[in-house]
């Protein structure tokens, strides 16, 4: 398996599978990340992690005016704000691998 950290990288290893003849996801299953508009085209249906950029704008926005409100730097907070697994075809199980 092979995890991109952004899509447009995916679409690089997923071209070069093609001209090395590698199967995705008969032999290696591709997952990139962002869900750029690209990855849902017909013939490249890319498995990636869509980025929740409202949550995340709205997480900063809520930051910065807690920020302003206080003043000043407060406490050091973390947040989660986890990304949602877009499933198209470049993924599959292990059961589902085609034989070597």
């Amino acid at each position: 398996a092979v995890f991109a950290p952004s899509d447009a990288m995916a679409l690089g290893v997923l071209q070069a599978a093609d001209e090395l003849g590698l199967d995705i996801p008969g032999r290696i299953s591709l997952l990139g990340y962002d869900d750029i508009e690209y990855a849902s085209l017909p013939k490249i249906r890319l498995s990636t992690l869509a980025q929740p950029t409202g949550a995340l704008a709205e997480s900063a926005v809520r930051l910065l005016l807690e920020l302003i409100d206080s003043g000043g730097p407060g406490e050091v907070t973390h947040k989660l704000i986890a990304p949602r697994l877009v499933e198209r075809s470049t993924c599959c199980s292990p059961q589902q691998r085609t034989a070597v």
